[in-house]
C-alpha cells in the first residue's frame, strides 16, 4: 500500500511541476468553471482540482477534473489513492479467481468469476461516486471535450501502468514523466528508467505500449481552420432556448477486451450481443448477451465454445483476421468479420445481416460548411434503434446514443461504450474533439425470422463461492454468488466443528457479494493457524468451503 501511494502521489507532484512549462490557451480557473458547470448538470456533484495532460508535442492539451457526487465532503487525494489501491487488490484476487475458473480449478464457473472481475473494476473506478470531466486545451474556444462516470485514468490506471512499464523497460523501478491526452479516449503515461522511455495506454492496459518514436506518430491535430471556427456557432441566428435532447439505445452490452484480441471484435461483439437478445439468438451460443461462456481449453473446437467470449474470441476475431502471428485485427476488417459470423452456416447463422462501411471527411469546415462529417448518419442510426461500431482514429467503440445541448453546432455529443476496463460507461464525447477522420460500420439485421423466447426465467436458489487468498496470513475475502434475494448468514468453523465467528448479514440481493475475514474470533482475538471452514446459509440452501490460515 505504501508503494502504491507513493507512485500515485508522484503523479500529482509531477503534473504540478509540468503545468508551468508552457501556459495553456486559458487559465486553469477558467477550465474549472467549465467543469463545475458540467459536474452540476450531469453528476449533480462538485469538482476537485484538475490534473494537467499534454499533447504528443509536449504542449498543454487538457485539464482532467474529478467530480464527486457521493455523501459527505470531497475526499482528499490521499483518500482516493488509498481506496483505489484497496479495490485494486480485490480486483487482482478476482482475476485470480477467473484464472482458476478458466482452468476448472475452483468451484466458480467462468461467468461468475467474470462478474467478480467486472464488479471489482466498478468499485475501483468509483462509478457511483465520481465522474471524470476533460476540459480540452486543443481549441481556441474552451470546451469540455469528454466526460463519463468514474475516476480519471491517473487514479484508476496508475499502479497497473507502472507495473506494465517496469515489464516493458526491464526495470525494477520506473519514473512517471508525463501524462498525455491526444484525443477522445486516448490517455497515455510516459515512464522512464535508465534513459529508456515507454508510453502506456491508460485506458487499455493490456493493449498497447509504444516507444517514443511510435508515440510521436499518434499526435492528432485539427485540420484546416477548424480550431478558430469553434469559437462561434454556424448560424448567426439566436438558437431556441432550453433545447436539450438525448437519445440512447438501451440494452447494448458493454463487453471488455479479452485476451488482447483488440477493440474491433469487442465493439462488434457488443452490437451482436444486442441483436442476440432481440431474436437473433444463435449469435451468442448457449444463452443471451449476459452469458460469458468458457475459455478454459484452447483445444476445444470453436463451435463448442459458448457465450459472448466465444463470440468475440473464437468467431469475430478470427473472422477479422486475428491469429497468434497476425495479432490484433485492423479496423478495416470489421465489416468482413461481422458478415462472416452473421451470415454463414459455418457459424450456424444465416441471418442475412447488412454491414455498411463508411468513411467520412474531417469534421472541420471545408468550403463554408460547418460539419463535413457523419452527424446525420450517426443520429439516424441511433433514432432507428441500430447500435453500430464507431471508429475514432484507430480505436473501435460501440455507438449507443447522442446528446444535443443547444441548437448550435458545437453542442452535439456522441455517446459510446468503450471496451477498456479503466473507463466508465457510457462516455460522452464532444464532436469538436474529434479532429480526424471517422468511420461508421452500420449493422442492420436481416430478414430471417428471429425466434423470441418469452418463457419467464426461474431464479436459481443455488450458491457458488470461493475464498481468496487461500492460504492466507492476515485476511481473506469470501466471494459468493446468490441466485435469489435471500437472508444470508456466514459462520467460520474450525477443524473441530466449533464456531469461531458468525456474520449475520441480513437480506442480500441476487448477485455478487463478498465478506472479508481478518482471522479473529467473535471477541476480536486472533485465532491460531489451521484449517477453517466457511458455511454460508440462506433461506433456501447452504454452502461450505475450506480455507487455510498460516500465521
Amino acid at each position: 500500500m505504501r508503494r502504491a501511494g507513493l507512485l500515485l502521489i508522484s503523479v500529482f507532484v509531477l503534473v504540478s511541476s509540468l503545468s508551468a512549462e508552457q501556459a495553456p490557451l486559458f487559465s486553469k480557473g477558467d477550465a474549472k468553471n467549465l467543469a463545475v458547470d458540467y459536474a452540476e448538470r450531469f453528476f449533480e456533484g462538485e469538482v476537485g482540482g484538475g490534473t494537467s495532460y499534454f499533447a504528443a508535442e509536449k504542449t498543454p492539451s487538457a485539464y482532467v477534473f474529478t467530480a464527486y457526487r457521493g455523501k459527505g465532503i470531497f475526499p482528499s487525494q490521499e483518500e482516493i489513492i488509498s481506496q483505489v489501491a484497496q479495490y485494486r487488490e480485490e480486483r487482482l484476487q478476482a482475476e485470480s479467481l477467473l484464472k482458476d475458473a478458466s482452468r476448472q480449478n475452483c468451484c466458480l464457473d467462468v461467468e461468475t468469476a467474470i462478474q467478480f472481475v467486472d464488479a471489482a473494476w466498478e468499485r475501483m473506478r468509483g462509478d457511483d461516486r465520481f465522474g471524470t470531466i476533460v476540459v480540452s486545451l486543443r481549441h481556441e474556444k474552451p470546451h469540455v471535450g469528454m466526460f463519463y462516470a468514474g475516476l480519471p485514468p491517473h487514479y484508476v490506471s496508475a499502479l497497473d501502468a507502472g507495473e506494465r512499464a517496469k515489464s516493458a523497460l526491464g526495470a525494477s523501478s520506473v519514473r512517471l514523466d508525463r501524462l498525455y491526452y491526444t484525443g477522445p479516449l486516448s490517455f497515455w503515461a510516459e515512464y522512464s528508467a535508465e534513459g529508456q522511455h515507454t508510453f502506456i495506454d491508460l485506458l487499455h492496459l493490456n493493449d498497447r505500449e509504444l516507444s517514443p518514436e511510435e508515440f510521436s506518430k499518434i499526435s492528432i491535430s485539427a485540420e484546416g481552420n477548424g480550431e478558430k471556427s469553434l469559437s462561434k456557432p454556424l448560424s448567426q441566428e439566436e438558437p431556441p432556448e432550453n433545447v436539450y435532447e438525448q437519445h440512447m439505445i438501451s440494452g447494448v452490452p458493454d463487453y471488455k477486451c479479452w485476451l488482447e484480441r483488440g477493440c474491433a471484435p469487442t465493439a462488434a461483439g457488443c452490437v451482436l450481443g444486442y441483436w442476440d437478445d432481440r431474436g437473433y439468438q444463435l449469435l451468442i451460443d448457449g444463452g443471451g448477451s449476459g452469458t460469458a461462456g468458457r475459455v478454459d481449453d484452447p483445444d476445444t473446437p470453436w463451435n463448442e465454445r459458448s457465450g459472448y467470449i466465444g463470440l468475440i474470441e473464437e468467431e469475430l476475431a478470427p473472422a477479422m483476421g486475428w491469429s497468434p502471428t497476425n495479432g490484433v485485427p485492423g479496423v478495416r476488417s470489421i465489416r468482413l468479420g461481422i458478415e462472416r459470423v452473421c451470415n454463414s452456416t459455418t457459424y450456424s447463422n444465416n441471418y442475412n445481416f447488412t454491414v455498411i462501411y463508411t468513411q467520412r471527411d474531417y469534421f472541420f469546415p471545408n468550403g463554408g460548411n460547418w460539419w463535413n462529417g457523419d452527424r446525420a448518419t450517426y443520429e439516424n442510426e441511433i433514432l432507428a434503434g441500430y447500435p453500430f461500431v464507431y471508429l475514432l482514429w484507430d480505436h473501435a467503440v460501440t455507438a449507443v446514443g447522442y446528446l444535443v445541448e443547444d441548437n448550435i453546432d458545437f453542442d452535439h455529443w456522441r455517446i459510446v461504450h468503450d471496451n477498456g476496463y479503466p473507463v466508465g460507461t457510457p462516455v460522452y464525447i464532444w464532436e469538436g474533439e474529434i479532429t480526424y477522420g471517422t468511420y461508421i460500420v452500420l449493422v442492420h439485421p436481416g430478414q430471417s425470422k428471429p425466434v423470441y423466447i418469452d418463457a419467464p426465467e426461474t431464479p436459481s436458489s443455488s450458491i457458488s463461492a470461493q475464498s481468496r487468498p487461500n492460504p492466507f496470513n492476515l485476511q481473506t475475502s469470501i466471494y459468493y454468488q446468490l441466485g435469489k434475494d435471500t437472508n444470508v448468514r456466514i459462520r467460520i468453523v474450525n477443524s473441530l466443528g466449533q464456531t469461531v465467528r458468525t456474520f449475520n448479514l441480513g437480506r442480500k440481493e441476487k448477485g455478487l457479494h463478498h465478506l472479508t475475514w481478518d482471522g479473529t474470533d467473535q471477541s476480536g482475538r486472533h485465532v491460531s493457524s489451521g484449517t477453517y471452514f466457511y458455511r454460508i446459509a440462506t433461506d433456501f440452501t447452504s454452502f461450505t468451503g475450506e480455507m487455510h490460515l498460516i500465521r
